[in-house]
């Protein structure tokens, strides 16, 4: 019972490479050099053949339509007097030497009970190398429907993966102020440069400086409208975000330092600001738009050349346009694919040297 039950895992085992085989070409040449008699040759290769065909596998006629190649050769053994030597390669379509078995003999008779062994052995070499052939044939599609690799990706998308960028914007900046009595600025139109540092892909630190009117009308009476301009320096940590493939948004939130370049007001030092960005690829860098809200940390006063003791509180909005440029790339991690690795012990088979007494 128990050889049954053998027999049948054998065959059930063997019958799938046999389907598999039908789809893998090999040409076999005439077998070259001289053997022990003028027959070996074309027994040689027959017999090579024949393992062939029992094992599935499509023959070739020509070597330019074939996958493999298995050319032989018959040489005098040198260190056998009356010995020889019949060498059996494994070659893919271009010329590359594989795999490759070697058989000692004397007579041909004795030679030919141990090709069938040679074969069987460069028949697993094929098997493993078309399997690991289907393996990446398979994965090379996977790559192809799921769009390029991580690497590639990031090559592609080198617009929005820098390390730095600098940019410059124009904005709306209306304001309103508060105190005894409300005013507003809607005329109010400021223009800024700014620069960004991505020290790691999702956050970044960003500055600039910006030119801002500033004109508080602390009563209806024209001498009494205090006009000036505000250098603002920010500091801002920026979250950033980078949907689909060609947009790249950025949320924020930080501080502005206010510097008047005129007498006429004194803002606090501090205001903070928060905003958002919203950005999309434009030729070689990003053209956004950005909206924000700022508010001081504490009370802004009038002229100080007359100690004026009035004070008011600053509500800024911002709607601005601009573009950026990215200078420096960020140094791309190596990306690895995981891939599963087919592992296939091909046998070396080497048949013992056939000495028989001539």
């Amino acid at each position: 019972m128990k050889k049954y039950i053998t027999l049948i895992l054998l065959l059930a085992g063997i019958f799938p490479l046999f389907a598999q085989n039908q789809h893998v070409s090999i040409h076999v040449p005439a077998v070259n050099g001289t053997g022990s008699t003028k027959e070996d040759n074309e027994a040689f290769r027959e017999f090579i053949v024949r393992e062939l065909r029992a094992w599935d596998f499509t023959l070739a006629q020509t070597l330019g339509v074939a996958d493999y190649s298995m050319p032989g050769m018959l040489q005098p053994n040198p260190n056998s007097p009356g010995g020889f030597v019949f060498s059996l390669a494994l070659l893919d379509s271009n010329d590359v030497h594989l795999y490759e078995e070697t058989l000692y003999y004397r007579n041909s008779s004795d030679a030919r009970r141990y090709i069938s062994t040679m074969v069987s052995s460069l028949f697993f070499y094929v098997l493993a190398l078309d399997m690991q052939l289907q393996e990446e044939n398979k994965r090379s599609r996977v790559m192809r429907n799921h769009g390029p690799p991580p690497g590639k990706r990031l090559e592609d998308e080198a617009w929005r993966n820098k390390l730095l960028y600098l940019g410059g914007s124009i904005f709306w900046a209306p304001r309103v102020y508060t105190a005894e009595r409300k005013s507003w600025n809607l005329s109010n139109v400021g223009v800024g440069f700014s620069a960004e540092y991505n020290f790691i892909p999702y956050l970044s630190v960003d500055t600039g400086f910006e030119f801002v009117p500033d004109w508080i009308a602390a009563t209806p009476q024209s001498s009494e409208q205090y006009r000036n301009v505000i250098l603002q320096i920010p500091i801002a940590f920026s979250f950033v975000m980078r949907p689909s493939d060609r947009f790249m948004h950025k949320l924020y939130a930080g501080i502005l330092f206010n510097a008047p370049l005129l007498p006429a007001s004194n803002p606090p030092l501090l205001s903070w600001n928060t905003g958002f960005q919203y950005g999309v690829k434009a030729s070689r860098g990003i053209a956004f738009a950005d909206t924000s809200f700022s508010m001081d940390m504490g009370k802004s006063g009038l002229d100080k050349r007359t100690n004026d003791p009035r004070q008011y509180n600053r509500y800024m909005f911002y709607l601005g346009i601009g573009y950026k440029w990215g200078l420096v790339d960020r140094k791309a991690k190596e990306h690895k694919i995981e891939t599963r690795e087919i592992q296939i012990e091909v046998p070396v088979i080497q048949p013992p040297d056939i000495e028989t007494e001539a």
